[in-house]
């Protein structure tokens, strides 16, 4: 007996977009290969600042931490955030032995292929069409906007994103706070770069899908898969669950004015967002018991202009764009085919909520476009065909079926470059190991065996409440090797950012007088602190700065302070030094 055709679609569908997850890890193949001898590449090819947050969370995971703490920042802490997704990892690398890093890279390919697969099947419920699906599908695996042209025609590099342009900072501190590279806004780029938000969407999908199919016919067992999904949601993700709330909202209103749906899909979406609660609750919970989880929450990331968000959606905006005129005139028995023009305004919407995250929310919204762009796209490739009845934008289409499939598969073409390019730039700067990044304050993507062993001694042998005083560029990788906490080392993680920077440039600045070596140790509480080839770098960049207390020198290997810093570990690149008696620490 032949399978099912359902069978067969679900594993064309897993293959394809397993094929999707082989290709994003290219780079990291290539990566790995750029590294030089006596090199450790450290698992990123963008974003190291914070894939190393995500590692360090791993690994408190993987060594039994139920509520995880941030190692980058000194300023007391009660640790309440907890994570069900980061949990997972950390249990997968305490039961395999796997370093955080492989099962970070083994998980975004798992959820990746979950992201791909669930947009598939959201699609198929919203659009039907197996055509439109698989416009849906490829749309959300591959597309990006006009981002590399305007970078192009401002004959720079695309240092921010492959998707959005750069805008021009001057300062690394504003850089680092008011522009960011949006992997939540292309779906590629999260399947490039974080499971996480792989996870989120796959999930977002998932509930939409099953909400849509309660709301029409409700049915208990299906209003409980949804609500006990968004519950994870909540938890893993929570700022995705307002896009949830505002656009199942409003869908709902319309499916009862439009006698869509029955009154008691009243009932059942509320209890969609009852069982989910619990995840946005624990979320406020967590700031409320914690002020420096909710200091770090109130970092800035505004949104971009909405300009800014059209250029980078680029050809699938535009198409959504004329979707819109599409699903406004959807034929009888397809009005599920404007809860994507729900979805995309609600959340557009939420792009400017009088909120610090903005930024965040932009999360999914990719997804919506990719609907709209399929419908519209189908409707001038197919016409009527693809519902039956005449549709805006649609004419009975003369060509063969080949001659269509050939045009859609341009279209998709003609949406990837900014991803390419995208990738092209991490490359360049890895083969830089983002020293051409500097100026940002980028870390590393590449440690030496030296410093690596250096970090691995501090998690053998520093406490969980020893701080390590060392630059921002060594500081964000050290909590992803050790449980201490570093001064410094994330622009968001570490609260008061730009302090903390100009205490440790004063610190290593050349021929800084020792007593207030002193007393910078004291202010930071300092158990040990870090020397190698970044902090050399450091002091030679301040040395500038500070020509009145340089005096000229730009190399100060701090071992000509008996009694204030001892050293306990020494390689040829590093040295750490354990802080004496001679600097008493506050309390």
């Amino acid at each position: 007996m032949p399978p099912r055709r359902p069978h067969r679609e679900l594993i064309l569908v897993l293959l394809a977009s397993l094929a999707v997850m082989a290709l994003t890890c290219l780079p990291y193949l290539a990566a790995l290969g750029m590294a030089k001898p006596g090199q450790y590449f450290a698992g990123f090819i963008w974003g190291v600042d914070d894939g190393n947050v995500y590692l360090s969370w791993i690994r408190q995971a993987s060594e039994g931490a139920l509520f995880l703490r941030d190692q980058y920042t000194t300023e007391p802490q009660s640790p309440h955030f907890f994570n069900v997704f980061l949990l997972a990892l950390g249990l997968i690398c305490r039961v395999t032995r796997l370093s955080p890093a492989i099962v970070f890279h083994i998980a975004r390919v798992i959820c990746g292929v979950f992201c791909l697969a669930s947009v598939y099947a959201l699609a198929r419920h919203i659009l039907g069409d197996r055509r439109l699906c698989w416009l849906t599908w490829a749309f959300a695996a591959f597309s990006s906007g006009f981002g590399w042209i305007i970078v192009r025609l401002a004959g720079g590099q695309a240092t921010a994103t492959g998707a959005l342009a750069p805008q021009p900072l001057a300062h690394p501190v504003d850089y680092a706070l008011k522009w960011q590279v949006q992997p939540e806004a292309i779906t590629f780029l999260s399947l490039l770069l974080n499971p996480l938000f792989c996870f989120a969407m796959g999930l977002l999908c998932l509930v939409f899908l099953f909400a849509l199919r309660t709301i029409i016919r409700p049915r208990w067992s299906t209003t409980l898969w949804a609500g006990v999904l968004l519950l994870v949601i909540g938890n893993a993700h929570s700022y995705d669950v307002f896009v949830v709330y505002g656009s199942l909202a409003i869908w709902l209103l319309w499916a009862l004015l439009t006698r869509q749906a029955r009154p008691i899909a009243i009932l059942h979406l509320a209890l969609i967002f009852i069982i989910s609660l619990p995840g946005p609750a624990w979320a406020w919970y967590t700031g409320h018991v914690d002020p420096s989880y909710l200091a770090k929450t109130q970092t800035p990331t505004k949104s971009a202009l909405p300009l800014d968000y059209a250029l980078g959606y680029g050809l699938v905006f535009l198409l959504a764009f004329a979707g819109l005129f599409v699903c406004l005139r959807a034929p009888r028995g397809r009005i599920v085919w404007q809860f994507p023009a729900v979805w995309a305004l609600v959340n557009a919407a939420l792009l400017y909520a009088p909120v610090a995250f903005q930024r965040k929310m932009a999360e999914g919204l990719h997804i919506p476009l990719c609907l709209l762009a399929a419908l519209a796209l189908g409707a001038l490739l197919w016409g009527p065909s693809i519902a039956g009845e005449e549709l805006p934008l649609g004419a009975r289409s003369r060509r063969s079926k080949s001659e269509t499939a050939l045009i859609a598969a341009l279209v998709v073409l003609l949406t990837i470059p900014s991803n390419v390019f995208f990738i092209s730039d991490c490359l360049g700067h890895a083969a830089q190991n983002n020293l051409d990044l500097l100026q940002f304050l980028a870390p590393p993507m590449y440690l030496s065996t030296d410093e690596l062993a250096a970090m691995d001694w501090l998690g053998q042998n520093a406490r969980a409440t020893d701080v390590v005083l060392s630059s921002s560029l060594t500081g964000n990788h050290i909590p992803a090797h050790a449980g201490c906490l570093v001064y410094t080392g994330h622009w968001a993680e570490t609260l008061h950012y730009g302090d903390t920077l100009k205490t440790v440039a004063l610190f290593y600045v050349p021929g800084q007088r020792p007593d207030l070596r002193r007393e910078a140790l004291q202010a930071t509480r300092a158990s040990y602190v870090y020397y190698s080839p970044y902090e050399r770098l450091l002091a030679q960049g301040v040395s500038s700065v500070y020509p009145g207390i340089s005096k000229g020198r730009t190399v100060d290997d701090l071992s000509g302070l008996p009694g204030l810093l001892q050293p306990v570990e020494r390689n040829p690149q590093v040295t750490i030094f354990k802080v004496g008696a001679g600097a008493v620490r506050k309390p």
